[in-house]
């Protein structure tokens, strides 16, 4: 491994490496608000999966829908335009109506 002279102390650089003029570059990321998603399961296995959750960017309620359960954890372009991560917080099954 070879060492890098512009890094900070003995190391080989990464996050704190030294810039041109003197410096440090500092990691960046970029992280998307973090969304709980109530999800209501299908009554019959043909329907789609609902979802709902509030999303912080816009400060409205979304209400969307997928085939699979699976495809619902992970960042998403909310309807708004806005990126964010959805967890599943909370699932609904079946729940009896009674006229």
């Amino acid at each position: 491994m070879t060492t890098n002279e512009n890094a900070p102390g003995d190391e080989t650089g990464g996050v704190g490496d030294e810039q041109h003029g003197g410096g440090y570059v500092e990691a960046r990321i970029r992280r998307h608000p973090v969304v709980r998603v109530e999800v209501f399961a299908p009554f019959w296995p043909a329907d789609p999966w609902w979802y709902t959750y509030g999303c912080p960017p816009c400060q409205g309620q979304h209400l969307e829908r997928t085939d699979r359960r699976a495809g619902i954890p992970g960042g998403h372009r909310a309807p708004c335009g806005n990126l964010v991560y959805r967890v599943i917080g909370d699932t609904v099954y079946g729940v009896e109506v009674t006229p």
